[in-house]
């Protein structure tokens, strides 16, 4: 999956959310998307799912360009995972996560062994198939995470993108869903796009990153290349240093 020469300006604004960017998913990998607050993280997302269109540019999956997929399409081979969520109050963990097979069936449509066994998968996965009889406003924070993760894999995506995902959670939930995350990456060969604002975790977790600022592209590549000092101050404004963990990863110390 890929998009070329990407623009997006918001309307009435007189400056490019997303100015020339072009990023590339290669099919397998985690890809992590990092920048500033406002530097075009979530626009890009949104332009990469086919739920905005660009001004300029093209995002091609599957050789195609999305642009001529329906939006059921789109559903039945890429998944978002969104910062904010709502859910009716009586809605059981399972309720919500069977909407994941809302774009393979038509409302008439009798619920079909294939529809249930990606349910179940998906709780599965997630940890949460002892949880999918309980209120969805029973969970913890990180248990609501990995619902609306369980209900992105109920659509059986081969891409799924997650926008801050880890935003609110402690960081024992943040661990554990990118090691899901990194787990179905390899053993399904999952495509992974997913915004961070920890960069650490970005070096732990993906096999390249994008760095964007101001709606552009200031750095892309494997993560221990791209997330050094320099680049750090320049676009975060802190200083930092690199040092290796005793299990031989990258990790920034920032001052």
């Amino acid at each position: 999956m890929r998009g070329d020469h990407l623009h997006f300006r918001f309307s009435g604004a007189a400056q490019w959310a997303l100015a020339d960017v072009s990023v590339a998913l290669p099919q397998g990998q985690m890809t992590a998307f990092v920048g500033p607050n406002g530097s075009g993280k979530s626009t890009l997302l949104h332009c990469l799912t086919g739920t905005w269109t660009p001004v300029q540019g093209v995002v091609t999956y599957a050789t195609a360009p999305l642009s001529e997929w329906s939006a059921t399409q789109r559903a039945q081979h890429i998944a978002l995972v969104q910062q904010a969520h709502t859910a009716a109050p009586l809605l059981t963990v399972q309720e919500i996560v069977r909407l994941g097979r809302t774009p393979f069936r038509r409302l008439w449509q009798a619920w079909t062994p294939q529809d249930e066994r990606a349910v179940q998968d998906a709780l599965q996965v997630t940890g949460l198939a002892d949880l999918a009889g309980r209120s969805y406003t029973a969970l913890s924070g990180g248990q609501q995470q990995r619902v609306w993760l369980a209900l992105a894999l109920a659509q059986e995506p081969a891409v799924i993108f997650l926008d801050e995902p880890t935003t609110f959670l402690d960081i024992h939930y943040q661990l554990a869903l990118l090691q899901t995350l990194q787990q179905l990456q390899r053993s399904r060969g999952l495509t992974v796009g997913i915004i961070l604002h920890d960069l650490n975790q970005v070096l732990q977790f993906a096999d390249q990153v994008y760095c964007l600022q101001a709606g552009r592209v200031v750095a892309a590549g494997p993560p221990a290349a791209v997330l050094q000092p320099a680049l750090v101050q320049a676009v975060f404004g802190v200083r930092a240093e690199t040092i290796q963990t005793p299990q031989q990863h990258a990790a920034l110390v920032f001052y």
